[in-house]
């Protein structure tokens, strides 16, 4: 492990490879920062050409050495790093460059995310958005994507001004920019827990039953991917493939699952999501406890309501796999 010196220089080497392309341009500074009774080692960022953020964030060394005498992994500090000094800015957009601001907040990088309608009640009351059954579309600014992780700014009222986007605008922009930038990742359910549990296909079957394939609809960060039930014609092409309508299980905010509709299974999903909810999904990370249903025949997306003429589409007793 490195001693606090060593961990300075490197963080200020390598503390740019971790931000927005948009504060390429910028140099690393390493300040002394003077507080009651002690003073700190903080680190700032101004534009390469020279000049001042003025009062811009600090990042203080003292704590972030703390930080990585507690996990070990540099690279880990180091993006946590980075994500707090972006949302100073944004906090803060006086004390950015005008051509890194306008990096940042553009048009482009705008993106929506799917959220609870009754859970949002005061956020929803700050920001453009759009109803969806029992959820609403906000939008975000994107300012950083790496693997497994993003970060962004929500677009307030004040911020869609400052774009120049009314809420159409942000929509029609947001739902392209999404599946441009966090494209879907569409796969089968036993894959997923293969991958993650180490599940084999048969721990999701009962012998001489047939399954009801499942797929986990996200994106390619695995972050705000229930999004993707917002993709019409990616639910028609795996319903016109299963031959039925489809299922859509709000798992969490960041991936739905979905499965073909067979009769008499709505009740019991309805009492899953429920129960998932309740025991394994964080608060911070619910979507609903409804589910949802996608009709190839007029390619809309609803709430669930049984239907008992539901056709038996060939699969035999409905058994939950992949």
């Amino acid at each position: 492990m490195m001693d606090y010196e060593t961990f300075k220089v490197m963080a200020k080497e390598h503390f740019l490879e971790y931000m927005p392309d948009a504060f390429k341009g910028c140099e690393v500074r390493m300040i002394r920062v003077e507080k009651v009774n002690r003073t700190l080692d903080g680190l700032s960022l101004v534009p390469a050409k020279g000049g001042s953020c003025g009062s811009g964030p600090v990042i203080y060394m003292n704590d972030m050495y703390r930080l990585y005498q507690a996990r070990g992994n540099l690279e880990d500090v180091l993006a946590g790093m980075a994500r707090e000094m972006v949302r100073a800015y944004v906090r803060m957009p006086s004390c950015l460059d005008r051509s890194v601001m306008e990096k940042l907040i553009d048009r482009d990088n705008v993106i929506l995310q799917l959220v609870n309608t009754k859970n949002n009640q005061d956020l929803l009351k700050t920001c453009p958005s759009r109803p969806f059954l029992d959820l609403t579309i906000i939008y975000k600014v994107m300012l950083y994507k790496g693997e497994g992780t993003a970060m962004g700014v929500r677009v307030t009222h004040q911020l869609a001004k400052d774009l120049g986007m009314d809420e159409e605008a942000l929509y029609q922009a947001a739902f392209q920019n999404t599946r441009r930038r966090f494209p879907l990742v569409m796969e089968p359910l036993v894959e997923v827990l293969g991958r993650l549990y180490g599940m084999e296909s048969a721990a999701l079957s009962v012998p001489g039953q047939k399954k009801i394939p499942m797929y986990v609809f996200t994106n390619d960060i695995g972050i705000g991917g229930a999004a993707a039930m917002l993709y019409k014609d990616k639910l028609d092409e795996l319903s016109r493939k299963l031959g039925a309508d489809l299922y859509i299980l709000p798992s969490s905010l960041h991936e739905v699952i979905v499965l073909p509709v067979y009769g008499g299974m709505l009740e019991h999903l309805e009492q899953m999501v429920f129960e998932v909810n309740r025991t394994e999904v964080e608060p911070e990370d619910r979507l609903s406890d409804r589910v949802y249903r996608y009709n190839r025949a007029e390619q809309t997306v609803t709430t669930a309501k049984e239907e008992p003429s539901v056709p038996d589409w060939g699969l035999g007793p409905a058994v939950c796999g992949a």
